[in-house]
């Protein structure tokens, strides 16, 4: 994905070659793995010409906004508690003012929820 974004379009070949030096990867896994994306909606496929032109169906950030609210609500819904608290754990003691605004936003939540209620 990384490869399609930074160039907008291309062909398996050509994301194949961009790999190829940092990875050891197979041209056919390489195929397989765009295939699947397009089978995902994440990428869209031109064909009429001899290769396939592949683009992203999403930019990069809207993309990983999506796939980090996928993971998130699944954490809170399977796993809500001990998600939660690995959370708060990897906030360091230097990050103190977002552990405040956290605070904040959740005081702000209980107070619109009692007022509904």
């Amino acid at each position: 994905m990384d490869v399609l974004w930074q160039r907008s379009e291309g062909t398996v070949s050509e994301v194949w070659h961009a790999l190829a030096p940092d990875r050891q990867m197979a041209y056919d896994t390489v195929r397989t793995v765009m295939n699947r994306l397009v089978a995902k909606g994440l990428l869209e496929r031109e064909t009429g010409s001899k290769a396939h032109r592949y683009r992203p169906t999403l930019p990069q950030d809207e993309f990983t906004e999506r796939t980090v609210s996928t993971v998130l609500d699944e954490l809170l819904r399977d796993f809500r508690e001990p998600a939660m608290a690995h959370f708060l754990d990897r906030l360091s003691h230097e990050e103190e003012e977002q552990i405040l605004a956290l605070s904040r936003l959740i005081e702000q939540r209980r107070q619109a929820r009692s007022k509904r209620e």
